[in-house]
């Protein structure tokens, strides 16, 4: 019950939780080594940990917890108790203000050094950061292991994308989360919540809230409503450009936030929860167990807890009766949608609707930003009224550039009837020369006009799909 929140039990079992903490910590701030696994690393003689890049999806807690209740522990005179924080007889206890003092410093110091390869990995690793500088000034100031300020704003603008055209970044500008340079849906369930969740931690950087909201608006594009087995509709969502999974088929990477249904009130998340939840009255949908799922982190005690008070809010909002929802709102590839097409050049995805074809694919050819792939080939899912196609496509890649550069050259792929062009570049516009069965009868997919009969001029970064109109449009 809330009422016990602050009382003396509750904070006593914390900070005997937080002690343990202190007593365990390794001498380089984390738990664990990569190189002498199975060992305790704590006091007295503390190990050099290395930790690893998610270790903020689990050590977050530990911040959180002082973080929450540090007033109250100090208030109570709990922060003057002298504990023992080394496991060691022959040394003297210490205030449990100057353990705790050390332990954030080092879970600091571990943060500050510790980025992840990946944007999920990343985004734990800053969240984590800040529950602990919040934590450490509460009780004793800023930490001596804090990044320098700029430091930490140039690791939250790599984690969500909010770069310069033509910089690294874990994300691209369209908000499509990266993994060895290629599109992971995997990354794309939670991404958006976890920028919103820094920007609440750090309201004077707007740009995480944009970031969360833009990246909210991206996913859309890969996801359509299908009818189960049984009848009923339910959202699919397009797994075959994650990059760890090719080879399977189904799984589900998308997933809506609470910071889209409830600040931005984006309709295709509401209609995204609204097919979920379809056919569920309040009661139902207060007693469902879907809230409680999802990863090892999120569907752990600690996890829930953290965002039950999100989720409370959400399952008023989804079960209110008086609340219409967005029943008329379509997604992109829902049918009745118009026709579009749509790319982001960094990720190099494109997503496209033509009646009741859908396709999604992936030129795919970046590693870590800088070369691409040697093989050139795309990855790309069909959907047609009549079959579903997982196909492995070659492309062609033209540029003026060197062979490593190519990425910045026009990348271009035919499927059926349809071509689809990518310029690469970020900062010069390209020309593509139309091939013969795509010259003077092609139209702009959605746009109900004609593309230029001979070439076209591609803005940086530009996507465009035409669609070949006279009889002769065999394709892969």
């Amino acid at each position: 019950e809330m009422k016990r929140y602050h009382d003396r039990e509750t904070l006593e079992r914390v900070a005997v939780f937080l002690d343990f903490c202190r007593r365990a910590q390794g001498g380089s701030g984390s738990y664990w080594s990569a190189w002498v696994r199975g060992y305790w690393m704590g006091g007295p003689k503390r190990g050099a940990t290395s930790g690893t890049p998610l270790d903020g999806a689990g050590l977050r807690g530990v911040g959180h917890a002082l973080m929450l209740t540090a007033k109250a522990m100090e208030k109570e005179g709990l922060l003057d108790e002298l504990v023992d924080d080394d496991c060691d007889d022959s040394t003297p206890p210490v205030p449990r203000r100057k353990a705790y003092l050390d332990l954030m410093d080092g879970l600091i110091g571990h943060f500050s050094g510790k980025g992840g390869h990946a944007p999920n990995q990343e985004s734990y690793q800053l969240d984590a950061l800040r529950f602990c500088i919040k934590a450490r000034r509460l009780i004793g100031g800023k930490s001596p292991n804090e990044p320098e300020k700029d430091d930490f704003i140039g690791r939250l603008r790599r984690a969500t994308g909010a770069v310069a055209p033509g910089d690294w970044s874990f994300v691209s500008p369209n908000g499509i989360p990266l993994e060895w340079g290629g599109y992971s849906v995997e990354y794309g369930r939670g991404q958006d919540g976890m920028y919103y969740r820094l920007w609440q931690s750090y309201s004077k950087l707007d740009f995480l809230r944009e970031r969360a909201r833009i990246g909210g608006d991206s996913f859309t594009h890969f996801v359509y409503p299908v009818r189960r087995g049984d009848g009923k509709i339910a959202p699919d969502v397009c797994s075959f450009l994650n990059f760890r999974h090719r080879n399977m088929v189904g799984g589900d990477g998308y997933g809506s936030v609470g910071c889209q249904i409830l600040d931005f009130a984006n309709p295709a998340h509401i209609r995204f929860r609204q097919i979920e939840w379809m056919d569920l009255d309040a009661e139902a949908v207060s007693r469902w167990g879907r809230p409680l799922g999802g990863n090892w982190y999120w569907s752990a005690a600690y996890g829930t807890v953290d965002s039950a008070r999100e989720t409370i809010r959400m399952l008023k909002r989804m079960s209110d009766p008086n609340d219409v929802l967005c029943s008329n709102v379509k997604f992109p590839m829902e049918t009745g949608a118009p026709d579009f097409f749509w790319g982001d050049y960094v990720s190099q995805n494109v997503a496209f609707k033509d009646g009741e074809n859908r396709v999604m694919m992936s030129f795919n050819q970046w590693n870590r930003g800088d070369k691409p792939h040697k093989d050139h080939v795309a990855y790309i899912y069909v959907r047609r009224p009549e079959c579903i196609q997982y196909l492995r496509v070659r492309h062609n890649d033209t540029g003026s550039k060197g062979e490593e550069e190519k990425a910045w050259g026009v990348r271009s792929i035919e499927i059926g009837p349809w071509l689809v062009l990518q310029n690469g570049s970020p900062f010069d516009k390209q020309i593509f020369v139309f091939p013969k069965r795509f010259s003077g009868g092609a139209e702009i997919l959605g746009k109900g006009k004609r593309a230029p009969s001979e070439s076209v001029w591609l803005k940086p970064g530009e996507t465009l799909v035409v669609k070949a109109v006279h009889p002769d449009h065999r394709g892969r």
